[in-house]
């Protein structure tokens, strides 16, 4: 499960959000594409299997509050894509307004 608040940078102060690739097989050939909520994050190199998500302010106030689902699709040399990870839980806090 991943937590974000809106309008908040998913990895301020040094946090680190990594999707990981259980796999035996080589991905040195392949991408990943992550997405959720209209969110879309790409990955030309996958070799780690590791996938930093990486969210600025404005990417977090454009999900909408609540239970939502992603899920990560790996695509071959020839572009045929496989869903690797699928029913990704990202739950969306409100956003924080302070009051001065």
């Amino acid at each position: 499960m991943i937590e974000i608040r809106r309008g908040d940078d998913l990895n301020a102060f040094g946090k680190e959000v990594v999707l990981v690739l259980n796999t035996e097989q080589d991905l040195s050939s392949c991408r990943a594409v992550f997405e959720v909520d209209g969110f879309r994050q790409e990955w030309n190199d996958i070799t780690s299997k590791r996938l930093p998500i990486i969210m600025t302010r404005e990417d977090t106030q454009k999900l909408k509050a609540g239970h939502r689902f992603g899920y990560v699709k790996v695509y071959d040399e020839n572009n045929l894509a496989e869903t690797v990870k699928k029913e990704i839980c990202v739950v969306v806090h409100p956003e924080v307004v302070k009051n001065d």
